[in-house]
């Protein structure tokens, strides 16, 4: 049973008002108190009363005002909670004056079997970083010197779980000329641009019209669709081309007017055919023609006739070039269309290469192979210094673990429906994941994996949650959200859990303690603020407490100029039951700083103990 302990015992006179710095942020528990007088706590910055007496119920505060309307007494006691303290050793680690100099987007996995769970000493832990600096310090070790190099995503490794030593190993991956590259880059569907097929089963355009559109005078033209699995299939539904930014309608013409529709197992046949399709011209967005198919079926084909009159809205007479167009395609499994889903195409007439990177969020390993849910990431220069990106999409990336450490150049890559733009509000997934089932060391284990993400709208960011099953990961159809005490199919119906987190985060099993069987969400406030929060959870999917600051970032203030800190999270299989390892990052908006200060730039560390012990 814990032992919670007095924090403060004080007396007060009629008309006193005394605050009380409690030097750290204390979950607080029983107040009892004698005589007529008011308790408030600040909570970032603002002041807000405590019922008294009464029990706070963990709400963390560092500082305690207390006015007193009669000659009073107040005792306060400590409650269930966690209370943070720097974590010098651990951050002391990740300071280096060459070769790998810093990096963000820190994620820790133990690669021997996947074990999350706390006091892992056999671990074999790899770190898995972002943006990373590359380069060397001047001669004081104090600042960084040009040339500096940045690649998008790097590594470490480290033997155990840092209890026992913290050597750690960084990794930089190298081209065959020597330069510095990451160790994963984009290369699937989602990061090309133009007229490509995939816009057809996009549903992330924000605003804007995107088309597939053909070749001129194509010699043949298909549109294949992989449904990932052989899955029964409903109905197609058919926008055909409509740009109702043109004022030219003849362009409508575009539009296909007839093609058969035939269905398979293998993408290389046979195929079985469907139906003979004759589809009209589109009259706007939303003018849906539906194809029904009532197969099962993992491939979907569309064979158009690639003359004008027959496969598209133009006179067979008409000498223009032949140009072939449709909107959108989505494929229904009963009344829920399919998202996880690839399409290629005989002819496409633009297909452009973005500039982009990947920012590796979260991952999971199973099977002895790891996957991650990364960001894929392209410049805006439109945007203010430090903040000149925009997210396109969220890739799937599988690589195999040999010998320890992971095979980067085995992976594979796919893009997926995680990232959606809808109503003016950005959904997405992979900031955390929870793999609670046994083989990952799940101390209740319910045989899922929890991949957490959230819906942003203006600053409003809300915590969502998914789960699948650890051997369909790499499905992203067979993902079920929670929504309102159900698990559902659309992701657009998923339940705020929690407000106020950061993009990166964690979600981690109680295994001790009062609160133990509980989760607990780690995540710096509001992303980027200088406080790091947590909230607990009944259970993976909530309800959680409001957030509890419990520790005040001083890297703003020490480093000054534009610094700032952000995307707390916990790593718990480098932690003890009591004592939760909680890192976050330590960035500027002004690129000079990196430059003058080797302390911008790289993790800080903390840990969070259990009250009552």
């Amino acid at each position: 049973m814990p032992n919670y302990a007095i924090i403060i015992d004080l007396s007060l006179k009629k008309g006193e008002e005394r605050t009380v710095d409690l030097g750290l942020f204390w979950p607080l528990g029983r107040i009892e108190t004698t005589g007529d007088m008011t308790v408030e706590y600040q909570h970032l910055m603002v002041w807000e009363a405590l019922d008294v007496p009464g029990d706070a119920e963990g709400i963390t505060a560092r500082y305690i005002k207390f006015t007193a309307k009669e000659p009073s007494h107040v005792i306060v006691y400590e409650g269930p909670g966690f209370v943070a303290e720097p974590e010098a050793r651990w951050t002391e680690a990740f300071r280096r004056e060459s070769g790998w100099m810093g990096g963000d987007g820190i994620f820790s996995f133990n690669l021997h079997g996947g074990i999350d769970a706390f006091n892992q000493h056999d671990a074999k832990t790899l770190f898995v970083f972002g943006d990373t600096l590359v380069g060397e310090s001047d001669t004081s070790g104090t600042r960084r010197v040009r040339p500096l190099l940045m690649p998008n995503n790097s590594v470490a490794y480290l033997q155990g779980n840092g209890a026992e030593h913290l050597d750690i190993d960084f990794r930089l991956n190298t081209h065959p000329e020597g330069h510095v590259i990451s160790f994963i880059e984009p290369d699937n569907p989602s990061m090309y641009d133009g007229t490509v097929p995939e816009h057809l089963i996009r549903d992330d355009h924000r605003g804007d019209i995107r088309h597939y559109v053909s070749g001129f005078d194509p010699k043949c033209l298909t549109l294949t669709f992989d449904l990932t699995y052989a899955q029964p299939v409903r109905k197609l539904s058919v926008v055909n081309y409509f740009d109702p930014q043109e004022s030219d309608t003849e362009i409508m013409n575009r539009g296909i007017k007839h093609c058969t529709v035939s269905v398979s197992d293998s993408e290389a046949g046979p195929w079985q055919k469907v139906a003979d399709v004759t589809l009209r011209k589109a009259e706007n967005l939303q003018d849906y023609q539906d194809i029904e198919i009532d197969r099962t079926c993992r491939y979907i084909q569309l064979d158009i006739p690639p003359q004008n009159g027959l496969g598209n809205h133009y006179s067979a007479e008409d000498k223009k070039t032949r140009v072939f167009g449709l909107n959108q395609v989505c494929i229904y499994n009963d009344d829920r269309p399919l998202r996880d889903l690839k399409v290629t195409s005989s002819s496409v007439l633009s297909r452009e290469r973005l500039t982009s990177w990947f920012w590796l969020q979260d991952g999971v390993v199973i099977d002895n192979r790891i996957y991650f849910l990364p960001l894929l990431v392209v410049p805006d220069a439109s945007k203010p210094e430090g903040l000149q990106f925009d997210v396109r999409g969220i890739s799937l990336i599988e690589a195999p673990i040999v010998d320890g450490e992971v095979d980067f150049r085995a992976h594979t890559q796919k893009d997926t429906p995680l990232y959606r733009y809808h109503e003016d509000t950005l959904w997405l997934f992979g900031a955390a994941i929870l793999p609670n089932f046994a083989a990952a060391g799940a101390m209740a284990p319910d045989g899922y994996v929890y991949v957490y993400g959230y819906s942003t709208k203006g600053a409003h960011r809300a915590l969502r949650v998914a789960r699948v099953k650890p051997e369909a990961f790499h499905t992203i159809d067979r993902y079920e959200y929670y929504a309102e005490g159900e698990w559902v199919k659309d992701m657009l119906k998923a339940s705020p859990l929690l407000e106020h987190i950061s993009c990166e985060m964690s979600v981690t099993p109680i295994e001790s303690g009062s609160l133990k069987g509980k989760v607990i969400a780690v995540f710096q406030y509001d992303v980027d603020s200088r406080y790091t929060a947590y909230s607990i959870g009944e259970t993976p999917w909530g309800p959680f407490t409001k957030p509890r600051i419990v520790y005040a970032c001083p890297e703003p203030d020490l480093l000054g100029g534009k610094a700032y800190t952000y995307n707390a999270k916990a790593h718990p299989h480098l932690s003890t039951p009591n004592t939760l390892l909680v890192s976050y990052n330590v960035n500027s908006y002004d690129m000079q700083q990196h430059f003058d200060n080797l302390d911008v730039y790289r993790p800080r560390f903390i840990r969070l103990k259990e009250s009552g012990h």
